[in-house]
């Protein structure tokens, strides 16, 4: 694992934007990567993307919005699976209470497949404008930035973080001004995912390798969960 440290952060769980620059500066972050597909909030308008750049550049933290590169909304078919491709241990349909869009997953209904997405060449030149920013000599710190609160409810972390975690030091900030690392992050993870009958520390009773349930069926059932359908 690189020792060069990425943060991630979810604004919805700031009580002001005051607040939010705050915690970002305790980090000693200057570079916050928007990673939501479209950079605009109807209940928290100070996270517009105007408005945001506006504010960080006051407190010289630079902004730059990586829609393309990291977002979860894409719109190219080859992207997007059967949700039962994706995870074949989940029980279909999944209620619109527990989906993204609210409304209920069928097996056979296509969306976003992370795998799949962090292949592309979007998601390279994501991954090589952070790589540029780390050896600038300004020395830069990230942090990804998305709208939820709770790290494993949002794609910066199932899907950016997952993709990269060989390459950089992840540390998800709470909104308490804390942060977890990622194997606390996954941890979490796991417990979400053995309320869905997928359980990492379940005994093998055939003692096959074929079988064995890993952290990373843990990030595919939550990506049926979090992926956005395909656009019709």
């Amino acid at each position: 694992m690189d020792n060069r440290i990425v943060f991630t952060i979810g604004y919805a769980g700031f009580s002001s934007t005051k607040k939010f620059v705050s915690v970002l500066k305790d980090y000693d972050i200057n570079l916050l990567i928007d990673v939501r597909s479209i950079p605009y909030s109807k209940t928290s308008p100070g996270y517009n993307r105007e408005n945001l750049k506006e504010i960080l550049k006051k407190e010289r933290i630079y902004y730059q919005n990586f829609s393309k590169e990291f977002g979860a909304k894409q719109e190219y078919e080859r992207y997007f699976s059967k949700a039962s491709d994706i995870s074949d241990l989940l029980k279909f349909p999944i209620a619109k209470s527990s989906r993204v869009d609210s409304e209920e997953l069928l097996e056979n209904d296509y969306i976003i497949d992370y795998k799949k997405f962090t292949k592309s060449n979007s998601f390279r030149d994501g991954v090589e404008k952070i790589n540029k920013a780390y050896a600038d000599k300004k020395k830069f710190v990230c942090v990804l930035m998305c709208s939820e609160k709770n790290p494993i409810d949002c794609h910066r972390t199932i899907m950016i973080s997952n993709a990269l975690k060989k390459q950089f030091t992840f540390r998800h900030i709470l909104s308490d001004g804390t942060y977890i690392t990622n194997d606390s992050m996954e941890n979490n993870l796991s417990l979400w995912s053995k309320k869905q009958g997928i359980d990492v520390h379940a005994f093998d009773l055939y003692n096959d390798e074929r079988y064995k349930i890993t952290i990373d069926d843990c990030y595919k059932a939550r990506n049926v969960f979090l992926g956005w359908r395909l656009p019709k």
